[in-house]
């Protein structure tokens, strides 16, 4: 599966740029979030080592700070239910994804190629 002709395109495009990017983007969330590791000197390290990998005690996972439109509620019930709904919805995505790979796996074909040679709908 690695070394087949689909998986080969995917280095024609724009799958370092797009991994970078991510990568990027992780590491300075991470590096606000986690706990502060001190590499000083030895003695702050061996202090604060044990910091290594741990998210700051009021970090809320998901919570980037970044709600432009104000969307996000004050109401401690609300925000734990929009937080279900992103959970859920994470969810729904994933399981999504699993189908296009188990429909590329079975017709050979990419998502799109699928839908316009019809090979997408089983019961054609």
């Amino acid at each position: 599966l690695l070394r087949s002709p689909q998986f080969e395109r995917l280095n024609d495009g724009p799958l370092i740029p797009l991994l970078i990017l991510v990568a990027a983007a992780e590491g300075a969330v991470a590096s606000k979030k986690w706990a502060p590791v001190d590499l000083k000197t030895k003695q702050t390290l061996d202090a604060t080592k044990s910091n290594a990998f741990k998210m700051q005690a009021d970090t809320v996972p998901g919570d980037y700070g970044w709600d432009p439109l104000n969307l996000f509620p004050t109401d401690a019930e609300e925000q734990l239910k929009y937080q279900n709904a992103e959970l859920n919805h994470g969810r729904i995505a994933m399981l999504a994804i699993a189908g296009f790979v188990a429909q590329e796996e079975i017709t050979k074909q990419g998502i799109v190629e699928s839908w316009l040679t019809g090979a997408a709908f089983p019961f054609n």
